[in-house]
């Protein structure tokens, strides 16, 4: 990165609310995020998350857990500090990852591919090479090559049901008007369209009754139908399944992820929604079957590793357990964690 990227921020408190009137002064250099007189080192965090102009840093403190640090742009560029901050923290630990695999003599096994859509070094060191990549930085699964669907950047995983689907900020409204009584509640929220659809609906009932906020509740009902995959060439379908399955109808979802899968081939976070499915449906041997295919498409697809051990566990597998951990959760790199926050530093 070059030069310094200066901003202003307010803190967040444990209700999302901004704290204080007046903002206070930020700024990110190549080895540190600057918080007035206090910093914290680049190396030292593990993640950054972003949701308009507000950011969450997550930082390795020092008594072992991790600690997550929210701030508010209130004055300069959210989008290029979030950038930055993703290209310097995922370029960081793969380099400290490389350390650490040189110092072991597996230098070779070594290896990275840049994320297309946000620039971050994503660590593929030690595992397979497969058609798609996962980066964690930006929830996207990545098809690697010139066939990807041009449209798989808008696609990651909702923060409300825990689906892969294409995630993207509602506007919920009510106005009321009691004849000398009148106000309105207003939030933005972050959800996949399959998650606003009851939403839209409820936010259109009960803004009926006192009109005023009907067209804004009927333009969010639209964008909750007719945005999201189904328009889309390659996931058209995939809303109605993620609908169909919160909705606990488990083999239509199944019928319809089974159509979204034979027409992509290569589909990862389809394929893990699909396991869930079947898991849900009391399938788990079939469930297991599908989250390997999801590794098989994608090696570092971090939930698929998570929910498999989870069912490797119940299902008694115990060597398949203690092998697919020992390709993620490398002992001997355990070295290749980034610094920890020093103790008293913010």
């Amino acid at each position: 990165m070059d030069g310094t990227i200066a901003f202003k921020y307010k803190d967040i408190d444990a209700n999302g609310r901004e704290i204080g009137f007046l903002s206070k002064k930020g700024a990110l250099t190549s080895d540190k995020l600057s918080f007035g007189a206090n910093a914290i080192p680049c190396l030292a965090i593990l993640s950054v998350k972003r949701l308009k102009n507000r950011l969450m840093v997550v930082v390795n403190a020092s008594d072992g857990g991790n600690r997550p640090v929210v701030f508010a742009v209130t004055s300069g560029n959210t989008g290029k500090l979030h950038a930055a901050l993703i290209v310097l923290i995922s370029h960081g630990q793969a380099g400290i990852h490389k350390q650490a695999l040189e110092a072991a003599g597996r230098g070779m096994e070594f290896r990275v591919q840049t994320c297309p859509h946000c620039g971050a070094a994503i660590d593929l060191s030690s595992l397979a090479r497969t058609e798609q990549m996962y980066c964690r930085f930006c929830d996207t699964v990545v098809t690697l090559g010139p066939e990807a669907p041009p449209d798989e950047k808008l696609y990651h995983f909702c923060g409300q049901c825990n689906l892969y689907g294409q995630p993207k900020l509602f506007t919920i409204i009510y106005v009321y008007f009691l004849v000398v009584v009148y106000g309105y509640q207003y939030q933005t929220v972050h959800m996949c369209n399959s998650c606003m659809r009851p939403r839209a609906w409820k936010m259109l009932g009960i803004n009926l009754l006192f009109v005023i906020g009907t067209p804004m509740a009927v333009v969010q009902l639209i964008r909750a139908y007719f945005g999201g995959s189904t328009f889309s060439t390659h996931f058209a379908g995939l809303d109605k399944s993620n609908s169909l399955l919160k909705g606990n109808r488990f083999e239509q979802a199944i019928h319809e992820y089974e159509a979204i899968e034979q027409r992509m081939m290569k589909c990862a976070g389809v394929r893990y929604n699909y396991a869930v499915a079947l898991l849900k449906a009391g399938r788990s041997a079939e469930a297991v079957k599908k989250l390997e295919q999801t590794l098989a498409d994608c090696s570092n697809f971090a939930p698929s590793f998570h929910l498999l051990c989870q069912q490797y566990e119940k299902l008694g597998r115990v060597n398949e357990r203690k092998a697919l951990r020992a390709i993620w959760l490398d002992e001997p790199l355990a070295a290749a964690q980034p610094p920890a926050l020093p103790a008293g530093a913010s």
